[in-house]
Order: structure tokens, then sequence, then C-alpha cells
């Protein structure tokens, strides 16, 4: 009873730390204001503060156990979305006795120079790790439209619409209940479903052969191919010319008189 009463106190101490700080940056209007806060449940106190944005900074109290006020200070961190595994700025400390006004200083002089640029590299990665979530979401459903019985693994009635590997039964090993595919096989997704890693298992002889010359890219081809030959070109009309010095037609020369 006694520990839930001073998690309370501590809860409710960073609660209003967390709204007095919003408030200030607001009344700066850092980024436009808009800023909110979550207070934590950490025995030793923590909270959040957040902006529309997707900027934010927990302050949580560590170290308690060092003498003195190094015991006593709150240690600031950037907030960056849940996957982002690239660079991160540094922590920062504030003495946890310093007034609201004076925290928000640190912050902004000390922490989002080095921050900032980094939160726009995770937020600019995170884009693109959405639009590559959504093509494998439609991908995805192309694939369960071509094929019957398409699902991951492990989980055939609810399968993960962004998953990036997907099985079927089929062949000899095809369910009793539902059409029946030629062969069993898996399909994997690269990240951004523009390519596909495909396994066929139990293909017939004939579907094999079919596959594959779907993916040469000079199919063959059957029956006697006839090479068209250009149409003959026309006869030249004849065309007379004159060549000086050139003896035309045949009319007899006349003899020259003679000279003295």
């Amino acid at each position: 009873m006694q520990h839930t009463e001073q998690m309370q106190r501590v809860h409710d101490h960073y609660d209003a730390l967390g709204r007095a700080l919003a408030e200030v940056l607001n009344q700066r209007d850092l980024h436009g204001g808009g800023w909110t806060h979550e207070a934590g449940w950490n025995i030793y106190g923590a909270v959040s503060v957040f902006h529309p944005d997707g900027l934010g900074f927990s302050l949580c109290r560590w170290n308690t156990h060092r003498k003195g006020d190094a015991g006593r200070r709150l240690t600031i961190n950037g907030i960056y979305p849940g996957s982002w595994g690239g660079a991160r700025a540094s922590a920062i400390t504030v003495g946890k006795d310093r007034r609201v006004p004076e925290i928000a200083s640190e912050i902004v002089r000390r922490l989002l120079p080095d921050y900032l640029p980094t939160l726009c590299k995770a937020q600019a990665q995170m884009r693109i790790s959405e639009e590559h979530r959504r093509a494998r979401v439609a991908m995805n459903r192309h694939l369960e439209a071509v094929v019957p019985g398409l699902s991951s693994a492990g989980a055939p009635r609810h399968p993960e619409p962004d998953r990036t590997r997907s099985y079927w039964y089929g062949g000899k090993y095809s369910p009793e209940s539902g059409p029946a595919v030629l062969a069993s096989g898996s399909v994997a997704l690269s990240l951004d479903a523009t390519h596909v890693t495909l396994k066929l298992s139990d293909v017939p002889a004939e579907l094999a052969l079919t596959v594959l010359s779907l993916l040469s890219p000079n199919p063959v081809l059957e029956g006697v191919v006839h090479r068209a030959l250009p149409a003959q070109p026309k006869a030249l009309p004849a065309v007379s010319r004159t060549i000086p010095g050139e003896v035309v037609g045949t009319a007899a020369i006349p003899e020259l008189p003679e000279v003295d």
C-alpha cells in the first residue's frame, strides 16, 4: 500500500511537471505550439512531452543511487518512431529542481540542434517504410486472390496483411476441401513488394515446363516461320541522256570538204 501511494505521488509530481513544460513550450510557440504531455509510472519519475509533428522529449530520473546533485538530475532524450534503429541525438541532463522555463531553455539550446536532424532522417525512413508496407498489403491481396488457401505460417485464419512470406498446400498435399492447387509452394516478398522469391514443390512435369517457358526471354516458337521478303522494286523508266562527244542516232556523218 505504501509503495502504491509513493508511485502515485511520483506520478502526480511528473504529471504536473509535464503539463507545465508543455505550457511553456506553447507560450514560446515552439514549432507552432500544440505540445501535450503524458506522465509515466516509473517509480523514480518519468514524463513525455509530444508535438503534433512527431517531435517529443522524455524526461526520466535515473542514477538515484548517486550522491548529491548527481542523483537529482533528469535525463532528457528525444523521442523517435518506435522502429527507428538509426542514429539518435545524445541525451542531456538537467537538475531535477530547476525551474520549468529553465528546463525548457536547456532542451531548446542543448538537445534540439542534434535531435531535429536525426528525427528528420527517422521520419523520412518511416515514410518509406510505410509506403513499402502498403505495397506488401496490396501484393498479398493479389496473391490471396490468385492462390486459394494462401496464408502465413502458423496463422491460416488471420494472416498479417503486410507479411513478407506466405505458404500454400497443393498437389498431393492439397486439402480435401476447397479447390485443389496444382502444386505446393511459398512466396517471399521483398520489403517494397517489387520482387518475390517463389518456391514450388510437387509440380507436375508439364506444368513445370510451362512455368519455365514463361521465364525465358526467348520463348520457343512452334511451327514454321516464314520470313516475308520485300516486294520486288518496279523497273525504273528508261531515261535518255546526251553525253558531249557521244554519237547519237544512226544518221550518216557528212564528209568535210578538203581544205588546201
